[in-house]
């Protein structure tokens, strides 16, 4: 739901571009409501979980029974049972880093497709946002709608992740991305343009993108096990900057062909999708905190690589 807020402002992005033309103003203008960040982040308490998996159970019920009193529940003291081989990441009592992503088959395998789908969807994601001026109509217009079409997408996701579970989600979004990518492409392609079409088609490929950007914040969190998944969604964020990165060079490839955008976000959508396939479905399943839960998991036949 907070995705919400985020899409009011890429709207409010395209509004201020239209009332301030000039580049230089309008970053200036776009980066000073992030000075805010400095005051807020402070009132941000640590992860409790995260402290438990470290051994700071102190921090941990002091922010919990905090928590608590602030809910109502009228429980000032709440108290963690301590068991033995969850502290500093587990019973080694060692800390983990990136290395450790790829030494194990089952985070391998994670990481690898949350690589790929991260980088494909801030590619398409952002790709899709700023082809606004290789469609027809009004450029600022189209940039607006982009960033309000995200409104329902992600109202959409929180119902549809407690109806089909996330891979489905992820799947059947990117593949509605690619199938919009690739109708724009088609329409692009004809001898007489139709603005309005090529319009419908490309804000539905948004629509798609956002939802399956959105659903992704939710799978990663759930797939990476509380002691890795600080630095798994580190990868998984690099990964998904790159493929912000590259995306205005796949942009300007539209002043060569005014399709050829569309037909690579439509073929980067089919590949994540398919790729998609191969994660585990986190539904119903309690999140590992441990190296050792996610083994257990597979042990449990909560099919953690194949389904």
């Amino acid at each position: 739901m907070l995705q919400v807020f985020f899409a009011i402002a890429v709207a409010l992005l395209g509004l201020m571009a239209y009332l301030i033309p000039n580049w230089r103003y309008l970053t200036i203008a776009s980066a000073l409501p992030t000075t805010f960040g400095f005051f807020i982040v402070k009132t941000i308490p640590e992860s409790p979980r995260w402290l438990a998996t470290q051994g700071r159970y102190d921090e941990a019920e002091a922010i919990l029974s905090k928590i608590s009193v602030e809910n109502g529940s009228g429980n000032k003291h709440v108290t963690l049972r301590r068991e033995k081989g969850t502290a500093k990441g587990g019973s080694t009592g060692r800390s983990y880093g990136i290395i450790d992503l790829f030494l194990n088959r089952s985070t391998c395998v994670i990481t690898l497709i949350m690589i790929i789908s991260w980088f494909v969807n801030s590619h398409v994601y952002y790709g899709l946002s700023l082809n606004v001026k290789n469609l027809g109509g009004n450029m600022y217009f189209n940039f607006v709608l982009a960033g309000l079409v995200e409104i329902p997408s992600y109202l959409l996701t929180v119902l549809l992740l407690n109806w089909s579970g996330r891979r489905k989600s992820l799947f059947y979004f990117m593949m509605g991305a690619a199938g919009s990518c690739w109708t724009c492409m088609k329409l692009q392609q004809q001898e007489n343009l139709n603005a309005g079409a090529q319009s419908v088609a490309a804000m539905f490929g948004k629509f798609c993108i956002s939802a399956s950007f959105a659903v992704l914040y939710v799978y990663a969190a759930e797939l990476f096990p509380t002691v890795i998944r600080n630095v798994g969604m580190g990868m998984a964020t690099v990964a998904s900057r790159i493929g912000g990165i590259l995306c205005p060079f796949v942009v300007l490839m539209g002043e060569q062909s005014r399709s050829l955008p569309m037909f690579i976000f439509a073929c980067m959508s089919l590949v994540a999708g398919l790729v998609g396939l191969r994660l585990p479905e986190t539904k119903g399943h309690p999140m590992p905190e441990t190296m050792e839960d996610l083994e257990r998991s597979k042990q449990e036949d909560v099919k953690v690589i194949k389904t």
